[in-house]
C-alpha cells in the first residue's frame, strides 16, 4: 500500500486500480467464502455493522482507496467507493459465497460439495429455494452453507435461474457494484486529488473541516467574509478568485454554447463531474479548466 500511494503521484487512476486489484485485494480474495462473516443489521438506522475482523480487512481497501484518489483520512467510505467503482469487501465476498453457490446447486463442483445442501423446498414460486440449516451457534450459523443457503433464498428467482454462471455474476455485480465516476481521462495526479477532495465532501475548505471536527476550524464562513466556505461558494461566488473563476466561467461556457439545456449557473456537478450529453472530449476539457481554476486559486496548497 505504500508503494500504491507513492505510485499515485505518476500513475493514472485506472493503473493504480488495477495494480491495487492484483497485488492487494486478490490476497484479501483467497478463501473469502471460507473467512466470511455476514454484515449485522442495526435496526435503528436500517444500516449493517461489519464483524469486527471484517472490518480491519475493510480498511485495507479504504486506505488503498485514499492512496489511489488522494483524499484525506475520514473520508466517506461509500463516497470514495462510488468514485472508483469499487464494491465493498463484505459484498465482494457475500457475491462470491453467492457464486460458490451456483456451483454447487448446477453441479459445477465435486459431488461431495451438493451432498451437504439441505433439501429442496419446491415452492411454487421458486423451485431453486432450499430448506434454511438449523443452527444453534452464532458461528455455525455464518459459516459457509448457512449463510449461502439463506442468501440464495432470499435472491428470489429472478437471480438465481440462470443457468450460465456468467449471467450468475454480472447479475449478482450489478447489484454491488457501483459504475466508476469518469475522469474522462485526464492526467493530472495533483489536480485529480484536489477533485476528489471536492467531490468527496472533504478538502481544505473551511465547511469541510468544520463539518468533520477538525481542531483548528472552529468556524467555516470563508475568509472574503460573506458566506460559509462550501463547494458552491468556492466554485461560483468567493471574492477571493474572481479572475480565477472569470477564466474558469469563460472555458467553460465556450464549451457549453453547443449545447442545449446545460446550464453552468451553479452547477457544482457539472464543474466536478462533467455531464452526460456532452463529449468525452468536452467533458474532460470541464474537468481541465476546474482543474486549473483550483490551482491557480491556491486555495488547495496545504
Amino acid at each position: 500500500m505504500g508503494i500504491l500511494k507513492y505510485f499515485s503521484s505518476y500513475l493514472p487512476i485506472k493503473t493504480l486500480g488495477i495494480i491495487y486489484k492484483l497485488f492487494i485485494r486478490s490476497l484479501l480474495d483467497y478463501c473469502d467464502v471460507i473467512y466470511h462473516i455476514p454484515s449485522s443489521s442495526v435496526t435503528f438506522n436500517l444500516s449493517t455493522s461489519l464483524h469486527s475482523l471484517m472490518e480491519s480487512i475493510e480498511r485495507i481497501q479504504y486506505q488503498s482507496a485514499l492512496a489511489i484518489t488522494g483524499t484525506w483520512q475520514g473520508s466517506n467510505r461509500n463516497k470514495l467507493y462510488d468514485e472508483l467503482g469499487w464494491e465493498s469487501l463484505s459484498d465482494r465476498r457475500w457475491s462470491r459465497r453467492l457464486i460458490q453457490f451456483f456451483k454447487i446447486h448446477n453441479n459445477m463442483t465435486p459431488k461431495y460439495l451438493k451432498d451437504n445442501l439441505p433439501p429442496n423446498r419446491n415452492l411454487a414460486n421458486n423451485i431453486n429455494c432450499y430448506h434454511n440449516i438449523h443452527c444453534n451457534t452464532t458461528r455455525f450459523m455464518n459459516s459457509f452453507y448457512p449463510d449461502a443457503v439463506k442468501s440464495w433464498n432470499n435472491l428470489g428467482e429472478q437471480f438465481n435461474s440462470p443457468k450460465s454462471i456468467n449471467i450468475f455474476k454480472n447479475n449478482i455485480n450489478n447489484l454491488i457494484r457501483p459504475p466508476p465516476k469518469p475522469v474522462f481521462s485526464v492526467y493530472d495526479p495533483k489536480g485529480l486529488k484536489y477533485l476528489f477532495q471536492l467531490r468527496v465532501s472533504l478538502s481544505a475548505l473551511k465547511y469541510h473541516k468544520k463539518c468533520h471536527n477538525f481542531a483548528d476550524t472552529p468556524f467555516d464562513r470563508c475568509d472574503c467574509n460573506c458566506a460559509r466556505e462550501d463547494t458552491c461558494h468556492y466554485l461560483f461566488h468567493c471574492k477571493l478568485y474572481v479572475l480565477q473563476r472569470l477564466n474558469l466561467v469563460n472555458s467553460v461556457t465556450l464549451i457549453l454554447r453547443k449545447y442545449v439545456g446545460v446550464n453552468l449557473v451553479e452547477n457544482t456537478d457539472l464543474l466536478l463531474y462533467g455531464h452526460p450529453t456532452l463529449s468525452n472530449h468536452d467533458n474532460r476539457l470541464i474537468l481541465v479548466s476546474t482543474i486549473k481554476f483550483i490551482k491557480d486559486t491556491g486555495r488547495f496548497n496545504v
